[in-house]
């Protein structure tokens, strides 16, 4: 598969409507109900348009050992950070799909 760079990533996101891409006209709510869950990876959060949207589902899909449990855990932290340090002040749900999370206390 060729690679996708962010730039690329972005057009295409931008392309197809994707309405959490923001462009230069959009006027994004920056409080706490605003605001996106950033994953504090720049290239990821770039490519989501500042984040993962809050109140919508998010399917995390990839080829073993490339850090999807890890992503899913770091994003439940930062969704119960306050917003004082970069989080959103709320709340996760995780549905754990094939049991990798059982040994997680």
């Amino acid at each position: 598969h060729p690679a996708i760079f962010p730039a690329t990533a972005a057009s295409i996101l931008r392309s197809k409507g994707n309405s959490h891409f923001p462009t230069n006209n959009n006027n994004h709510d920056q409080s706490a109900s605003g605001r996106h869950i950033v994953s504090f990876s720049q290239p990821v959060d770039m490519l989501l348009g500042g984040g993962f949207a809050r109140s919508e589902l998010t399917e995390i899909a990839g080829l073993p050992g490339v850090g999807k449990t890890q992503l899913a855990m770091q994003l439940c932290v930062d969704t119960r950070l306050p917003v004082k340090y970069g989080g959103v002040d709320g709340h996760a749900v995780v549905i754990d799909a094939e049991g990798s999370w059982s040994g997680a206390a």
